[in-house]
């Protein structure tokens, strides 16, 4: 949780003014950055299914650490990169560490939170990476914004320091000799392992509806410091942004548990169904005012919707997963970044077609993309809560 604080805080004095970075620095145009942009998520849903086997077969410690010291490098070379070429290449790698490390800890916390504290554990792990999204963009604007390269060279440093912690601390516990024992007795198979994800048709319309929940949630972090940047329409729009970017963070914290107590009175599909609805409503909302409290008003509807998100993706994987390929599972769901990319690229395009002298229409095409979500989530529960009447009338039948 600590390593994930102190890295998260990292990660957000730079990544989200990548985008203004590569546009307004190095000159690149609009739609050539979305393409840099979404190369990570792209690369990450090819790869991400490999994480989850990897972390299956040979032990979180491992990937952890090992993965953690190659993406610090990947992000050392963000400080030398000139060309357009040069930055899609090192964003794929991003992409690909990105998208083995984050199932191996996902695992991690499963295995080792008990049942009844799962919940929990994902949340504390939600608070450490929005207290970094409260602290990292105003050490961004401070250490320079979208000039100064300090802030990669920070960012790797600590996912190096970050990599070491793992490896020992894990040692330390004595966790990871015991999970990487019980992995050995099982081995993981590809195809197999392959068969079991893609014929489980509760998982596949969760992963459709989380692409589309993702391809909105993408906009944060790629149109929208595009269009904060616009100098005709704001004034001080990246600094308004930065602002708003740790607002985003601080809601999410101050609301959290409440909001998560609430929802557990539904089922995780209603919660990232709604989510899916208010981040839609935000993004239109986002281009009808400049006005500051209004941009406040509509970043806590967008915070809102990205909290009911959160943890009740871990804990609805958590649940529908197989236990011997729960690494597998948690890859898997991983290919919902394919929205993270997709955002980037449709926001792009529609940039180039449309400008931002039509902001209204852009957002809501935007929004209405992402509403497509909806849809999917609520054909995914009602298979679940059809499967599960089915497996009742079975256990039934067999007592009789």
């Amino acid at each position: 949780m600590i390593g994930t604080l102190f890295s998260r805080i990292a990660y957000f004095m730079c990544m989200p003014f990548l985008a203004i970075y590569l546009t307004s620095i190095k000159g690149i145009p609009a739609s050539v950055a979305g393409m840099i942009l979404a190369s990570s998520a792209l690369v990450g849903v090819i790869t991400s299914f490999w994480g989850g086997v990897l972390t299956d077969q040979y032990g979180a410690r491992k990937i952890l650490f090992t993965t953690a010291v190659v993406w610090g490098l990947v992000f050392f070379s963000f400080t030398v990169a000139s060309s357009a070429l040069q930055f899609f290449v090192i964003n794929v790698l991003n992409g690909i560490c990105y998208s083995i490390f984050e199932p191996a800890t996902r695992k991690v916390l499963s295995d080792h939170a008990s049942e009844g504290n799962k919940l929990m554990v994902f949340n504390f792990r939600l608070t450490a990476l929005n207290v970094g999204a409260i602290i990292g963009p105003i050490l961004g604007i401070a250490l320079g914004k979208n000039s100064s390269i300090l802030p990669f060279v920070l960012l790797g440093t600590m996912y190096l320091l970050y990599g070491f912690s793992i490896l020992f601390t894990l040692k330390e516990n004595g966790t990871a000799d015991a999970a990487e024992q019980a992995i050995q007795k099982s081995e993981v198979k590809l195809v197999p392992a392959l068969k079991v994800i893609f014929t489980d048709k509760v998982f596949m319309w969760t992963l459709v509806g989380t692409i589309f929940t993702f391809t909105g949630y993408s906009h944060l972090t790629s149109t929208l410091p595009q269009y904060f940047s616009e100098p005709t329409i704001f004034r001080k729009g990246v600094e308004t942004f930065s602002i708003l970017l740790s607002v985003n963070g601080f809601v999410v914290i101050l609301i959290q548990y409440p909001v998560v107590n609430l929802m557990k009175r539904f089922t995780p599909f209603i919660s990232i169904a709604l989510g899916n609805v208010l981040i839609s409503l935000s993004l239109v909302m986002f281009s009808l005012s400049q006005h500051f409290v209004y941009l406040l008003a509509t970043m806590v509807v967008f915070t809102v919707g990205e909290l009911l998100l959160g943890s009740m993706i871990d804990i609805l994987i958590d649940e529908l997963a197989v236990e011997s390929l729960k690494g597998t599972y948690f890859g898997a769901i991983s290919f919902m970044r394919l929205g993270n990319a997709l955002g980037p690229m449709i926001g792009g395009l529609v940039i180039s077609v449309l400008g931002f002298g039509k902001s209204t229409m852009l957002f809501s095409i935007l929004a209405a993309i992402t509403l497509f979500g909806v849809i999917a989530l609520l054909i995914s529960r009602n298979l679940y809560l059809r499967e599960n009447d089915m497996k009742m009338m079975e256990a039934l039948r067999e007592n009789v």
